[in-house]
């Protein structure tokens, strides 16, 4: 007999949109299994074909379908050992998952993320955000994620409609802004 973590593991592979998977054994001969959807919140591309996960890194489905993926934002990062649906996602170097995960979390949580198109983390010491396809947002190193947001949050709204440009906001003291209008 499997004990009910095994089953729970068995469960979250065999129905990876599922999460908060849990079993519990009623005597003397049932089992009672609870379950949440999980959400799709971002999509990498590996040999042309993307990864969607959710919001712990959990690969959730892939697809080649172009249209499936939209809405979520699409992250660049490197070192993945390994991406199979219904786990999450590993890399090389154990610290990473932290690193990308809190990363993420950061840019989700806060109140410009529905703008965010695409993260691109390949280089953890020159992270950059393209948002709403007019802004490249380069926020630098992993660190004070927030105030940097904030920060270019700012420019964004200081900033005509239309206007499209590079926002540094590398540093928390204070960012510069390009524009890249004619």
């Amino acid at each position: 007999f499997m004990g009910t973590s095994e089953v729970e593991d068995k469960l979250s592979v065999a129905f990876p949109k599922l999460t908060n998977i849990t079993v519990k054994k009623d005597f003397p001969n049932s089992l009672m299994l609870s379950a949440e959807d999980d959400s799709p919140a971002y999509c990498i591309t590996l040999d042309s074909e993307h990864y969607i996960l959710s919001e712990s890194l959990k690969v959730i489905s892939r697809t080649d379908d172009d249209s499936s993926v939209e809405g979520l934002i699409f992250v660049d990062f490197k070192d993945i050992k390994k991406a199979v649906t219904g786990e999450t996602i590993e890399f090389y170097h154990d610290y990473q998952y932290d690193y990308i995960k809190n990363l993420l979390t950061d840019i989700s949580s806060h109140d410009m993320s529905d703008g965010v198109i695409s993260v691109d983390a390949d280089n953890k010491f020159d992270i950059s955000i393209n948002y709403d396809g007019r802004f490249t947002v380069k926020i630098g190193a992993g660190e004070n994620v927030k105030t940097k947001l904030t920060l270019a949050k700012a420019y964004i709204d200081s900033l005509p409609d239309g206007e499209k440009g590079i926002i540094d906001s590398t540093s928390t003291e204070k960012g510069s802004y390009i524009s890249l209008m004619k």
